[in-house]
């Protein structure tokens, strides 16, 4: 019962508002605004533009990674695949100082 009452509450008030809309902005009342009365409604702020500019940017960037990498994936392998065997003749160790490069015998 208690969905039901505010269901109804909901309605009743939207049905108010709804019957409104077509007073509040007509298009005489758009035709007769000044410049400025219509940019102040329709424009976007400041903050929205620099952010869709950001995004456009990162949008292209992230397209130009996507080409590159379909360009590679469609190139043929030139060597095969790495095995396990290929990996385990030779290890990385990292000291606290360098990256050196060990033989499996030192192991």
């Amino acid at each position: 019962m208690k969905t039901f009452t505010h269901n109804v509450i909901i309605l009743g008030v939207e049905n108010q508002l709804m019957r409104l809309i077509p007073e509040i902005l007509t298009p005489e009342k758009v035709g007769n605004m000044e410049d400025v009365e219509l940019s102040t409604l329709a424009a976007e702020s400041s903050g929205i533009r620099e952010r869709r500019k950001i995004l456009v940017s990162e949008t292209e960037t992230l397209e130009g990674g996507l080409n590159l990498c379909r360009q590679y994936s469609s190139r043929r392998r030139l060597y095969p695949r790495a095995s396990k065997a290929n990996f385990k003749s030779r290890a990385i160790s990292i000291s606290s100082t360098a990256l050196t490069q060990v033989d499996d015998e030192e192991l």
